[in-house]
């Protein structure tokens, strides 16, 4: 019976080590869910916290003059719709219509003509300052017609 005691024994010591493994595995699982919930409960503070503030941001993009101090323009731009039908025809000038444009012959043409009492040329775009540089873009012109009232 000896032999079945000692048997009984070594077993029983190897279950009580088994026990204790288990038991420091259980600590261990235990520590990291411990672990684990203050970092959720750090996440979801955060999460709340950006939240807000998303939020925020939105009702500050849909703020406008109609329901806010802001001025209106600050509104920003507004898409403009375009109802016109398309009619399938080409761009640009008529083929066989002769085009009209105020060339200088025209002009001077209508001025012997006697239809143009005074023709001004007023330059846009350049300044006291500008005036002697060269320029970066193509000025445009444009011409003053008055008609004489006979």
């Amino acid at each position: 019976m000896y032999k079945y005691e000692a048997g009984l024994y070594n077993q029983y010591e190897k279950l009580l080590e088994k026990s204790d493994e288990q038991n420091k595995n259980i600590k261990n699982l235990t520590d990291t869910i411990k672990e684990l919930n203050v970092t959720i409960s750090q996440i979801l503070n955060e999460n709340q916290k950006l939240k807000t503030e998303i939020e925020r941001l939105k009702n500050q993009i849909n703020k406008n003059s109609s329901n806010s101090n802001k001025p209106s323009s600050t509104n920003g731009f507004k898409k403009v719709m375009n109802n016109r039908e398309k009619t399938g025809s080409k761009k640009g000038a008529v083929k066989g219509h002769k085009g009209k444009t105020l060339s200088p012959e025209y002009i001077e043409k209508l001025i012997a003509d006697g239809k143009v009492d005074e023709v001004r040329t007023i330059e846009i775009g350049k300044t006291n300052v500008n005036k002697f540089m060269k320029p970066i873009i193509k000025y445009t012109y444009d011409l003053e017609i008055k008609k004489n009232c006979d």
